[in-house]
């Protein structure tokens, strides 16, 4: 059984920037509706995650914990931003659903392996398989 504590309110919504060229966006959270068609080309994206940031580029096949190059990736690569959400259930209303999320996840896909960090909203981010 997993304990309710270990979750995070739905709230949590890292801020991110995302360059495409000459061109940067930013927004907070999942990627926004008009954005979202562009991840494939993205030059970088950049999580800022309170005191560091993690940023993925995917055409390189690399990531960065701040400027410090973290783990390199063969070519080609793919960018994978999610968030994981947990459901609780209410036992006195089973039609009451409240959603928490977890973790965002910041990685790349390369030979259908996916491997990234886990970012959770106490400021943690935590390395490993993102499958």
């Amino acid at each position: 059984m997993t304990n309710p504590s270990q979750f995070t309110p739905y709230a949590f919504t890292p801020e991110w920037r995302a360059v495409v060229g000459m061109i940067t966006h930013t927004g907070k959270g999942l990627l926004d509706r008009d954005i979202r068609p562009l991840k494939d080309v993205f030059d970088e994206f950049k999580v800022l995650c309170g005191g560091f940031s993690i940023t993925a580029k995917p055409k390189l096949g690399q990531m960065f914990v701040d400027n410090t190059l973290a783990a390199q990736f063969p070519l080609p690569c793919e960018l994978r931003w999610f968030r994981r959400v947990h459901a609780s259930l209410s036992t006195s209303d089973p039609n009451h659903c409240t959603p928490d999320c977890e973790f965002y996840g910041l990685g790349l896909e390369s030979g259908g392996q996916t491997s990234g960090y886990k970012i959770k909203s106490d400021g943690t981010a935590q390395w490993g398989d993102l499958s």
